[in-house]
């Protein structure tokens, strides 16, 4: 359990570190207003990402503590067991929306090599939708998971 945990780290560790290299803010000199537009909707998008990101060593965090309880409360009636399960398969969740969402996710010099403007306009609308979808499952599932260990102790 603990390799995984440092397994996850580490990636978490990587993937933070490849954030950065997402097209984010880019050279807006000599850039067409079509273009400016374009890094104006990416990074409002890229933003929200950037908001949750750092909330899920949070998450690992209350994942572990949860299953930790889990098995400290072998005698836990069925109601309280399936409580925290469920909970933690929301924490998972939320986790691997954002694993996903960060995989999929074009950077914008990408997206202009086969796209029109009116594609990547409606590309980054859509992804802006995952993105908060993702954002709400990372919030929703942590503050669970917090009143729930917090009921707990």
């Amino acid at each position: 359990m603990k390799a995984l945990q440092i397994m996850t780290f580490l990636l978490l560790g990587a993937i933070v570190l490849s954030c950065g290299s997402k097209e984010k803010t880019g050279e807006e000199g000599g850039q067409s207003p079509q273009e400016k537009e374009q890094h104006q909707f990416y990074n409002q998008m890229m933003a929200v990402h950037d908001e949750v990101m750092p909330r899920m060593g949070e998450l690992v965090r209350l994942t572990q503590g949860l299953e930790d309880k889990l098995k400290a409360m072998p005698n836990a009636d069925a109601v309280q067991r399936n409580n925290i399960e469920q909970t933690i398969e929301a924490l998972q969740y939320a986790d691997g929306g954002m694993m996903m969402w960060m995989r999929e996710v074009q950077p914008l010099d990408q997206l202009r090599q086969s796209m029109s403007h009116e594609e990547i306009m409606a590309y980054i609308q859509q992804e802006q939708v995952k993105v908060e979808k993702v954002k709400e499952n990372i919030l929703t599932s942590l503050d669970a998971a917090k009143q729930l260990l917090d009921s707990l102790n």
